[in-house]
């Protein structure tokens, strides 16, 4: 586990130094860290990578900064400590830095590699080269092998294998794979979005819309950088996903009912032109070797299944140059090892590791007497051998004897029909293989296995007790040593109770349980976790008591087991845990005296007879027996005296039942929000919660009209406060043909991907059979258009410099949608849709009409939709949607800051009320800005600030969308405005090159002389 440490710093600058601290832990100690940064050589919609070198030691590394939010926890990062290969970027270490914005940045600092394949190959492109096909064998083969790895080990799939994410050393022509932003674990079962992976190398199952794919994505990905390696130039080049798939068809042919129900099931349309497959060897020059044109096909083939696994392509013959024992680069270099092979071959047969490994590299080792079967030496002699491989282990060879010693062990299990168990030697010799003890772990994680139920999503399916490796499961994250670290289950729909074997995994650092069914008492063996940092058991139904056990987890950060129905008192070991930063225990059945708790942040509520003040004097334990005082009664007496008391009791608890009853409903009709107040919300790390439909009934008062928020013609949003006292929005969909579960939880998928402070974040949803709800953070100060035009004046209006920060801040938020792979347009930008924060930040709102573009200019729909007065000429026209209707709908968001008046409701006494853009268009022409100012601003804004605005907000909507600027652009002349420094994170992947300004000064006359189209005041969208 690398520690992240916190730092203060601004943007990565030229010549800026970051310092921060690593180690400190297990008795390691700490030491302090400077980079100096150099320069950026990367950017997106993720944020910015930049060269920087170690002012300590002068190595020179690569730092990815990513904005973060602490809901969430980074993907990229925990999937990047579970990974090591030597055709896998390293991660180093990583830290935290804050800039004067009050964001928060995650720090990867990795290996530095200069070059990738796609400057490379433009290199040879550029002077009519091909490249060498010996570099192409090579860099395939890499890609190919690091493929295996994460694949096979931390089951990773990557989702976005191209050119630009494959780095190579021009000095040893090593390749790595990079950029983990978009990789996941994918489980069966379990959803995916299919708007994922770049354009040219995206597989046809996910044109196609599959949500449940495999590895086999990435086998494309990678046949299509072979083929472009081979030709120069992509081979499949469609800007958009129909234009792709043409691409696609014209080579492989019109794919077949059955290979589309491979690719995916739930597609229903098969219209499309009858084309024959063109032949291969035409694909590429005639003299191209056959064994390349056979790999090609093997790769890009439609059925998922017919493609062959990584490994499978790495034993290909078009790699068997590679294989030669004087196999050589030109210039005779020699070629990077390639053979030094880990985990990926775990589960690997005998013959195919005979293959991937050759005889010369066998030799080296001393390793012939590891011939597969059918070779001159018998499985018995293999395994009389195998008593040599203590030496080896012992011995300590170069050239990477941890992954060979690795292969061995992989080989020797595989072979079929030999009794393991028998022989004592091979034992001892199959323990020395093992780097981290993998039966003790593998028989604590079958034990849990053995005592969960898993009925419902057959999560551990995968787990198998002949696997080699339980690095390879689901849920299950190791170290670069291979140990188990991490165990991540949540919401899997789990039952039964938990093993005391848990305690075996001595390695584990993260346990994940939370929001299941698990029962039973919560094993005290959990404490002979001595690593463990993060435990959290919450959302399930574990009863007995906290054990004290817990209090030796002196690395403990994170504890969580509320929700339970765990009884008893506090252990004062637990309480006293001086490293926790935040316990909670709230929502038991805890009684007793509740002890000082040291803890940096606690919490208890929820347990009715737990005693948190000084002045209760009565604890509630256990209830006690009550002698009775007079033992001289008889019998009879006594019985008829309990009989009495209890009716006396029953009818009185029945009164006061009723009584509770009605003051509840009486409370309720009175005001549905009596008590509520707004705080941070108590939502799973990582994940969005998925509500129950009575959850959100109960939270908005079954719906009540008196909690409508507002409504349009897709949804109705409501207030509502759930039971832990959170302030939510609850939009209600109205849409009565609802997609199934698996597309609806693609789409919650999709509106996932953006996260940004000025984004609207989307804590949940709801499921049911009739019902599509979506759970939202409720915004106090409600939406522009309510501030601007508040007809009561109940609220102050908004000041100058609020309205500039509103335009500011929606613009970066757009220009995140923008800047996402794929990129998001959200078509209907306007003021009802921009809502402000308790701080009157801008939140762009309302994901209803967001669409998903893969990196092409333009998206035609028949279904246009939005608000008039808001919409693009063109796409109103045409049904041709872009970012450039994001621009135009931004600019008349500005128009409305300016002028507080709706864009088709603009104008005074001496102009015909219209749209705004022609009202201001006639004042701009006269030099009469001043009466475009909204009179609510009396007076008090700056004259040269509102005569920017007007010209970035007339430049935003013009009637040609190539006219417009981008939304970096916008966004930079706004910084400028407000006296902001830019902002990298947002500008990451814009298109403003190195020294060029963005300028304003375009003469407006023919823009003037456009006379925008006037049209019946139809709201096509409200707010939702």
């Amino acid at each position: 586990e690398m520690p992240a440490a916190m730092v203060e710093g601004n943007d990565p600058v030229t010549g800026h130094i970051i310092s921060t601290t690593i180690g400190g832990k297990n008795g390691e100690p700490k030491q302090t860290i400077s980079y100096m940064a150099e320069r950026v050589v990367g950017n997106g919609s993720f944020g910015v990578v930049f060269q920087a070198k170690c002012l300590e030691s002068g190595e020179t590394v690569a730092i990815k900064k990513v904005l973060q939010d602490r809901r969430y926890k980074n993907r990229e990062l925990q999937l990047m400590r579970s990974m090591d290969h030597p055709n896998v970027v390293s991660l180093k270490h990583c830290f935290f830095s804050t800039t004067s914005r009050n964001e928060l940045f995650l720090n990867l600092v990795m290996e530095y590699v200069p070059e990738t394949i796609y400057r490379v190959l433009k290199n040879y492109t550029n002077v009519n080269q091909r490249m060498p096909l010996i570099y192409v064998k090579l860099y395939t083969y890499q890609i190919f092998r690091g493929l295996a790895y994460i694949h096979t080990v931390p089951g990773v799939c990557h989702r976005d294998v191209k050119p630009q994410n494959l780095l190579v050393n021009s000095h040893t022509h090593e390749v790595k794979l990079c950029d983990f932003g978009s990789a996941k674990i994918l489980v069966r079962g379990e959803a995916n979005i299919s708007y994922i992976c770049s354009r040219y190398y995206r597989a046809p199952e996910l044109i196609f819309g599959a949500t449940e794919y495999t590895t086999s994505i990435d086998i494309w990905s990678a046949g299509c950088v072979l083929a472009e390696l081979l030709l120069g130039q992509p081979l499949f080049p469609g800007d958009s996903a129909v234009d792709q798939l043409v691409e696609i068809i014209k080579v492989l042919g019109t794919p077949t009912r059955e290979e589309i129900r491979c690719m995916n099931p739930n597609y229903t349309e098969f219209k499309f032109p009858q084309i024959k497959a063109h032949p291969w060897h035409k694909v590429f020059h005639k003299r191209m070797p056959p064994e390349a044109i056979d790999l090609a096909s093997r790769l890009l083939q439609y059925s998922p299944s017919l493609r062959c696994t990584a490994l499978e392509a790495c034993a290909h013959p078009f790699f068997d140059e590679l294989r030669e024992p004087n196999a050589r680069l030109p210039n005779n270099r020699p070629l990077p090892p390639i053979f030094n092979f880990k985990h990926e071959l775990s589960g690997a047969s005998p013959e195919l590791i005979h293959k991937l490994i050759p005889e010369h590299a066998r030799r080296q080792f001393d390793l012939n007497f590891l011939h597969p079967a059918g070779t001159a030496v018998s499985k018995r002699k293999i395994m009389q051998n195998l008593s040599r491989l203590r030496w080896l282990n012992e011995k300590r060879m170069a050239g990477g004897m941890d992954g060979w010693l690795f292969v061995l062990f992989t080989y020797v299990v595989s072979i079929a029909g030999y009794g393991l168990q028998t022989n004592s030697t091979v034992q001892a010799s199959i323990s020395l293989l093992s780097p981290k003890g993998v039966n003790f772990e593998v028989a604590a994680l079958m034990s849990m296995k053995s005592k969960l139920r898993d009925d419902g999503l057959h999560v551990l399916d995968g787990w198998d007790i002949n696997s080699v490796d339980p690095c390879t499961w689901n849920m299950i994250g190791c170290s670069a040593e291979g140990y188990v670290i991490s165990l991540e289950m949540v919401s899997k729909g789990l039952s039964g109770t938990l093993s005391p074997s848990i305690g075996n995994l001595t390695h584990l650092q993260t346990l994940l349980l939370q929001n299941n069914y698990i029962s039973g008492p919560v094993p005290s063996e959990i404490g002979k976790l001595s690593e463990l940092q993060t435990l959290d058991l919450s959302g399930n139904e574990f009863v007995g008591e906290i054990p004290s056990s817990l209090g030796r987890l002196t690395h403990l950060s994170y504890l969580r087991l509320n929700k339970n129905k765990l009884s008893g008192q506090i252990p004062r070991a637990v309480a006293n845990l001086t490293g926790l930063s935040f316990l909670d225990l709230s929502y038991n059945n805890i009684s007793g005296p509740a002890p000082r708790i040291l803890a940096k942040d606690y919490s208890v509520a929820g347990n009715s007879y737990l005693c948190t003040s000084p002045y209760q004097q009565i604890c509630m334990t256990s209830p006690k027996p009550i002698k009775d005082a007079n033992s001289s009664l008889k019998t009879g007496d006594r019985h008829r005296w309990v009989i009495a008391v209890s009716v006396g009791v029953s009818f009185t608890f029945l009164i006061s039942v009723a009584l509770i009853a009605c003051w509840v409903y009486w409370s309720r009709w009175r005001d549905p929000f009596p008590t509520y107040v707004q705080q941070e919300c108590e939502f799973d790390m990582g994940q969005l919660k998925r509500f129950s439909f009575r959850e959100l009934q109960y939270a908005t008062n079954n719906f009540s009209p008196k909690n409508i928020l507002g409504q349009g013609g897709f949804s109705v949003v409501y207030k509502g406060c759930l039971r832990n006292k959170t302030l939510v929005a609850v939009k209600r969909l109205k849409d009565p043909n609802f997609t199934g579960e698996v597309q609806f939880q693609t789409e919650v998928e999709m509106i996932g991907l953006a996260l940004h402070r000025n984004l609207l974040r989307l804590y949940g949803f709801c499921m049911a059979s009739n019902e599509r709800l979506l759970v939202y953070p409720y915004m106090p100060n409600g939406s522009v258009a309510d501030r601007l035009r508040d007809p009561c004046g109940e609220k102050p209006s908004l000041d100058w410099n609020r309205r500039m920060r509103i335009a500011l801040g929606t613009a970066r938020g757009l220009l995140y949608l923008h800047e996402l792979n794929p990129k998001l347009i959200h078509r209907d930008v306007k003021a009802a849709n921009i809502l402000l924060d308790e701080s009157f930040e801008a939140v762009v709102g309302d994901f209803g009409l967001v669409k998903l573009l893969d990196q092409m200019d333009s998206h035609v729909t028949t279904a246009v939709r939005g608000t008039v007065g808001h919409i693009a000429p063109e796409y109103l026209s045409t049904g041709q949607s872009s970012e450039k209707t994001d621009v135009f709908g931004f600019g008349i968001l500005l128009l409305e800051l300016i002028t507080g008046q709706k864009a088709l409701d603009a104008g005074n006494g001496q102009i015909q009320k219209g749209m705004i853009l022609d009202w201001v268009r006639t004042l701009h022409e006269g030099n009469r800005l001043e009466v475009l100012v909204d009179k609510d601003l009396n007076g008090c804004f700056d004259v040269k600030d509102l005569k920017k605005m007007v010209e970035v907000a007339l430049q935003c909507t013009q009637s040609q969308p190539n006219l417009r600027p981008k939304m970096s652009e916008v966004v930079k002349v706004l910084e400028g405005i407000a006296g902001h420094e830019g902002d990298e994170e947002e500008l990451a992947g814009g298109s403003i090159s190195e020294g060029r300004a963005c300028s304003f000064s375009r003469n407006y006359n023919e823009v003037f002389e456009e006379s925008s189209f006037i049209i019946e005041a139809i709201e096509l969208s409200g707010p939702r």
